[in-house]
């Protein structure tokens, strides 16, 4: 394989599927970046990121949303499974997680787009369908 990481079965079955079944195909990232990722999120939520980053312009902000791209609807799954069961899906932390993806109705996905209120901060975990149309 030409990726660093092996797949990882966490994603969903290896049994035999249609090859346009996304949702049972497993997870191309190493399950270890899962958490990584909640690490990232913690850490912007604490706004202890953004000021350690060497290039990030002064003035980003450090409230509203976080688009998370990730290479397809497994990943999305596997890293929404580490978020639920971590600090940020607690009531207190005033997070919303959605997910933003090919498989999704179009009335889902837009309620992904809608305006949240201005204490909470916006997870959106997407593929590249939201790469070159969307402003968290």
């Amino acid at each position: 394989a030409d990726t660093p990481f092996p797949s990882s079965s966490a994603g969903g079955s290896s049994g035999s599927s249609s090859g346009n079944d996304l949702s049972n195909r497993p997870a191309k990232l190493h399950p270890s970046l899962f958490p990584l990722i909640e690490f990232l999120l913690l850490q912007h939520h604490a706004h202890a990121l953004l000021p350690k980053l060497p290039n990030a312009p002064s003035d980003v902000p450090a409230a509203g949303g976080v688009l998370v791209f990730l290479p397809g609807y497994s990943e999305i799954q596997e890293c929404l499974k580490t978020l639920r069961r971590g600090l940020l899906a607690r009531p207190e932390s005033n997070v919303l997680l959605l997910q933003l993806h090919s498989l999704q109705e179009d009335e889902t996905q837009r309620m992904a787009l809608q305006k949240v209120p201005a204490n909470t901060l916006k997870i959106i975990l997407a593929t590249n369908i939201a790469e070159s149309s969307i402003t968290v």
